[in-house]
């Protein structure tokens, strides 16, 4: 009766609601469901794809889903587009430590925390990087069952993670954390935001090198181990560090 009032075949009518169920099944797609699909795209883009690209091909391909998803889905299992190397590399690029143990720590529960960041701590502790991989290795035996995110995220950037066990131990504490950094960085951001706008960027300039004035003032407490450090730096980069 209703393909007559419609004016449609009785195969075209099912068929519409074949399509609608489909689409209905796509937008309601557990997080594992949609873990796969995120990963087949990233796999296709040669890891060179962001959640921004993952997003828009998702829907391309018919699967609606928010981008707030498909972002806290890709952070959460440290799924990261690779991007181009536009110049040539010449500095050692090093993860921070304490970032990735605070990532690791997120999946594991308040009771089992101090267990897990012990085991994590004899990972980044060790005295060279072959080490260190064989003490993944143990974690990875021990805790996989429980928290395997962990292992296959050091896994997955272990290169960037190593880089500090090139250098003596007694220097690794000054290069092992990015914290210094994020914190002028976080000052700057501040300032940038409450201000809003700006008339010139000689303005933002001038605003941003007061700023670091004002920041430096507060680096009252030295590095521990710096004058070890700034000699290695010396004669590992050469004029690129000055002793001033």
């Amino acid at each position: 009766m209703q393909c007559r009032v419609l004016k449609v075949s009785v195969a075209g009518y099912h068929e519409h609601f074949a399509r609608r169920a489909s689409a209905a099944q796509r937008r309601h797609l557990s997080d594992d469901a949609l873990l796969v699909h995120i990963k087949a795209v990233h796999a296709e883009s040669r890891d060179g794809y962001g959640w921004p690209r993952v997003w828009k091909e998702l829907l391309a391909r018919g699967i609606r889903v928010g981008k707030e998803r498909v972002q806290k889905l890709m952070q959460l299992h440290d799924i990261r587009g690779k991007g181009k190397k536009r110049f040539k590399v010449t500095t050692d690029s090093q993860l921070c430590i304490v970032h990735m143990v605070r990532h690791s720590l997120n999946y594991v529960s308040w009771k089992r925390r101090k267990e897990v960041a012990a085991d994590l701590r004899r990972i980044y502790t060790a005295s060279t990087a072959d080490e260190a991989e064989l003490r993944l290795g143990e974690f990875e035996a021990k805790w996989d069952a429980d928290y395997l995110p962990i292992g296959q995220s050091w896994r997955r950037n272990w290169s960037r993670r190593t880089p500090f066990f090139d250098y003596p131990p007694e220097i690794r504490r000054v290069i092992y954390t990015t914290n210094a950094i994020e914190s002028v960085n976080m000052g700057l951001r501040k300032l940038s935001k409450n201000r809003g706008s700006f008339p010139s960027d000689e303005a933002l300039t001038k605003l941003f090198y007061l700023a670091l004035r004002n920041i430096s003032q507060k680096w009252g407490m030295p590095i521990r181990d710096w004058k070890v450090a700034l000699i290695r730096f010396t004669i590992q980069f050469g004029d690129r560090i000055s002793a001033n």
